[in-house]
């Protein structure tokens, strides 16, 4: 087995952020290491013989192909070890040696973000090749809000397997991944936006539509607003409508920020729905304080042409923690909200 062909399919690319509007000086070192940056070149690889496990680990025989692992870091979790477990606990499904495949997911893109910023892009790039390669798509993906999007895409074929199976596929192609996770091609992403538009086509909705959206987590599994009843009900008074993502289609969740003038939320995953919001519309990302790494969305709304509000807030975080509880300075909340909202 071997990877026998690689096309370029996107050259090295700089990107340049624009600040935030409320940025100050002394934030610096929030935001320094995604004002600028390079991408590298992005390919689509073409393999023979390759096999792929439910988390999205390609490899064959003993060999797991660690160019497709998101971090490096991976490596020590999808090991040799790791192989061995698979053989044994999982059984082997042929694919129609007939057909061609196509593998994007990971073992992240089951999660809204990661599916919509990381596996969208690869599609996007492969899609000329869709007429005549299927999806390779685990039973784990199986989620509304995938199935919805994968609708923007013509010609799309899939092939599902179960957790409890890997395939093998005779012919197949692998796209890189088009940016490292949690940053993004802006040109890529407009692109995908325009794709889910035109699909969707959320013209203004009676039902839908509200200028001004808090965007709620606490019925996420974690990472929550200690006061978030203070934080409601401060930006009702404000003219903010408080918003579960949960409780919406997809196709509902496009039309509602679409429509949306001003959001705001708590760092996560709802917050990739600013890419439906309209061009110069505003968002408020609430952030755990002192945090130099995730900066996803205030990236992702430069990209949008948003303009990016920020406030820190008080954490009980541990290093490298993703469920994390805030409390929200409700008289910053207040003074930032208004500030928007003049914009």
């Amino acid at each position: 087995m071997a990877i026998y062909r690689s096309e370029k399919q996107i050259s090295k690319t700089l990107v340049k952020n624009n600040l935030p509007c409320n940025f100050i000086d002394a934030d610096l070192y929030l935001f320094e290491k995604d004002i600028t940056k390079e991408l590298p070149d992005v390919f689509i690889n073409f393999a023979n013989n390759v096999k792929v496990t439910p988390h999205g680990i390609i490899f064959n025989r003993l060999h797991i192909f660690d160019q497709f692992l998101i971090w490096p870091a991976h490596k020590k979790e999808f090991d040799l070890f790791y192989l061995i477990r698979n053989y044994f606990s999982r059984k082997e499904l042929i694919l129609d040696k007939n057909k061609k495949y196509i593998i994007c997911f990971d073992y992240w893109t089951m999660g809204y973000f990661h599916w919509m910023c990381d596996f969208l892009p690869k599609i996007l790039v492969a899609e000329k090749y869709l007429v005549d390669y299927t999806l390779v798509l685990p039973d784990n993906h199986k989620y509304n809000y995938i199935i919805d999007s994968l609708k923007i895409f013509n010609n799309i074929k899939l092939v599902s397997f179960s957790d409890n199976q890997y395939v093998s596929c005779s012919e197949a192609i692998i796209p890189d991944k088009v940016t490292p996770s949690g940053d993004n091609n802006p040109l890529i992403m407009l692109k995908i936006r325009d794709k889910f538009l035109e699909f969707y086509k959320p013209l203004r909705d009676p039902n839908l539509f509200t200028p001004n959206i808090y965007v709620s987590r606490s019925k996420a599994k974690g990472r929550f607003i200690t006061n978030e009843r203070e934080v409601i009900d401060v930006l009702a008074s404000l003219g903010f409508k408080t918003i579960y993502f949960e409780d919406y289609s997809l196709e509902d969740q496009i039309k509602l920020t679409y429509n949306c003038k001003n959001l705001i939320g708590l760092h996560g995953a709802n917050l990739t729905n600013l890419m439906f919001m309209k061009f110069d519309s505003n968002i408020l990302e609430l952030r755990n304080e002192g945090d130099i790494k995730n900066n996803y969305y205030y990236s992702l709304a430069s990209s949008f042409s948003l303009n990016y509000f920020y406030l820190q807030c008080k954490s009980n975080a541990t290093e490298n923690d993703q469920t994390f509880n805030i409390n929200v300075d409700i008289e910053k909340l207040i003074v930032l909200t208004k500030k928007m909202l003049a914009k």
